[in-house]
């Protein structure tokens, strides 16, 4: 196995098992998941409950997509949404200066800073190789075997 398929493959597993751990510790402390979210003060108070009920569960659904099945381009897809999402709002908070934990894992969590953006972006980079990936695939077909020479 070459180091670019090494290099891919430990990112994959990183970036599918953060955001699958991420979301079941989520859906394991819903509270507190809110509680971070309406911190952030970017988001209407009624949305919140639809939040914490439902992405915890497309978190850990498209983790283990990630993770699983790393051909499938709708979880590549789904990923760079999410990973976009919470580099937009942990970008937001950072500007208006906001001193919040960031929420991602839970009570362990960092205030956000700099440094928190750092594994929403690799998530993002690694979704937008992968969709790159598969549209230059679809686009350029493997060349047939040539046929042996007939005797």
């Amino acid at each position: 196995m070459s180091i670019f398929k090494c290099l891919e493959l430990s990112i994959r597993f990183l970036v599918g098992g953060l955001l699958a751990y991420s979301g079941a510790i989520h859906l394991a402390q819903p509270l507190q998941f809110a509680s971070a979210i309406a911190a952030y003060q970017l988001i209407p108070e009624s949305w919140i409950g639809i939040i914490v009920s439902l992405l915890p569960a497309v978190q850990i659904v498209v983790g283990m997509g990630i993770l699983l099945d790393p051909r499938r381009v709708g979880y590549a897809f789904a990923g760079g949404i999410l990973f976009a999402a919470f580099v937009l709002f942990q970008s937001l908070a950072l500007f208006l200066g906001r001193e919040i934990s960031c929420g991602c894992f839970g009570l362990e969590s960092e205030p956000i800073g700099w440094l928190t953006l750092l594994p929403p972006l690799l998530g993002l980079a690694w979704s937008g190789h992968r969709m790159w990936h598969f549209r230059w695939q679809s686009r350029c077909p493997q060349r047939p075997a040539e046929a042996p020479p007939s005797v």
